[in-house]
């Protein structure tokens, strides 16, 4: 299992991230389809997300961008660990 952490915002100054585990090639925070290749995001993050396209080039609309981002919050809060400063809490 490889460790990936999240910063939250503001985490340079709170301390506080995510860690999160995963077995071989990690899914999309956004889309949750395999990360074929990290995006400058990081390697929980696929090219296409990371711009706010679908992976067939199509910008993302209104709704998508919403559901997208609720996606992101929910693999946060259920399967993420909240860190701080190297404590678990």
């Amino acid at each position: 299992m490889k460790k990936y952490q999240i910063g939250l915002a503001g985490a340079a100054f709170t301390g506080f991230y995510y860690e999160l585990e995963y077995d071989g090639v990690p899914p999309c925070l956004y889309c949750g389809e395999p990360v074929e290749s990290p995006s400058m995001d990081g390697p929980l993050v696929c090219g296409p997300c990371d711009c706010g396209n679908n992976r067939d080039g199509t910008d993302w609309t209104f709704r998508e961008n919403q559901e997208r981002h609720k996606h992101f919050k929910h693999v946060l809060e259920t399967h993420g660990k909240l860190i701080k400063l190297g404590e678990k809490l």
